[in-house]
């Protein structure tokens, strides 16, 4: 099993190419991040195939809904950076080479750029609408 370093985000510390973030506070803890936030996690990875595996894995693990029973907080709720590198190592160990894995994660990757298409599709046909509906003025 990889080794993984997870920390707390510092705003304003230096970033290496290789990093991955989490968000910490609020019902979505523990979903991956393209940026960071004042309220995140940072994994400091050693490849960009890492990185991937590893933002496969945490988004996983957060549309499970893996990190909810652990959160804590009665007014804004939080996961405590121990629970999360907890459930965080477990996915790695249920995951990594696991055959199964892959094909749903190569299946889930069909219907993200599937779902990409689909919403650039609806922004053009709302551009359409816009465009019928400025048409319609002249009338």
């Amino acid at each position: 099993m990889s080794k993984f370093n997870i920390k707390t985000f510092i705003p304003g510390s230096v970033n290496s190419d290789f990093q991955l973030y989490f968000l910490s506070k609020g019902l979505n803890a523990g979903k991956p991040l393209e940026v960071p936030c004042p309220n995140c996690f940072v994994l400091k990875c050693e490849s960009i195939e890492q990185v991937k595996l590893y933002k496969s894995i945490g988004f996983m693990l957060w549309r499970k809904q893996s990190f909810i029973p652990y959160l804590t907080g009665s007014v804004i709720p939080f996961i405590r950076i121990d629970d999360f590198r907890k459930i965080f190592s477990l996915g790695i160990e249920q995951t990594i080479d696991n055959r199964r894995f892959t094909q749903i994660l190569t299946q889930l990757q069909a219907f993200e750029e599937l779902e990409k298409t689909y919403i650039k599709n609806l922004s053009l046909i709302q551009e359409a609408k816009k465009a019928l509906y400025s048409k319609m003025r002249d009338i």
